[in-house]
């Protein structure tokens, strides 16, 4: 199966594209959507790489700024055609865990899943039985649970002192 990234789809003749893949697209415009919106409508698939709502970045002046993440793109494709990814590729999808682990050589319970993001980090990671922990990097959703959490931390730098040993 051939696949292009939801940025190369305009460009694509119809017909030619098995599947549309759905990433972090910083650059997308809703111009963008009609020919995505179009493709999927008419049968071609699309597929998820993560649901992170909101993408992390850091603006010129070192200020926290956030972006639509790939999770809100593929929100805005199941919106707007009222037809659902076909599949999860990266987080939380349980295969891709799967992967990890198995790549790693290491059992679940053996391994500990550090994100800022409880609903695709970490609820992934549970899924597989690995301990997780919630780093609080303001990237967290208003109202997003944080059922998934062993361990909270406040922030990087806290991980980072735990790491060196120090309190």
């Amino acid at each position: 199966m051939e696949a292009i990234h939801v940025e190369d789809a305009v460009s694509f003749p119809k017909g030619v594209v098995d599947g549309i893949l759905i990433g972090c697209a910083t650059q997308l415009k809703v111009t963008d959507f009609g020919p995505v919106l179009t493709r999927v409508l008419s049968g071609t698939p699309y597929f998820g790489m993560n649901l992170d709502s909101l993408f992390a970045q850091v603006d010129e002046n070192g200020n926290p700024l956030f972006l639509p993440g790939s999770g809100f793109t593929v929100a805005a494709i199941a919106v707007a055609t009222n037809i659902e990814t076909k599949q999860l590729f990266g987080k939380p999808s349980k295969m891709l865990y799967d992967m990890v682990l198995n790549d790693a050589c290491e059992k679940p319970a053996d391994s500990l899943m550090i994100g800022d993001t409880p609903d695709t980090d970490l609820m992934g990671a549970k899924s597989v039985g690995m301990k997780t922990v919630l780093v609080w990097t303001g990237s967290l959703a208003r109202g997003a649970t944080t059922d998934y959490a062993d361990i909270h931390l406040k922030g990087v730098a806290q991980f980072l002192r735990i790491l060196k040993g120090e309190k």
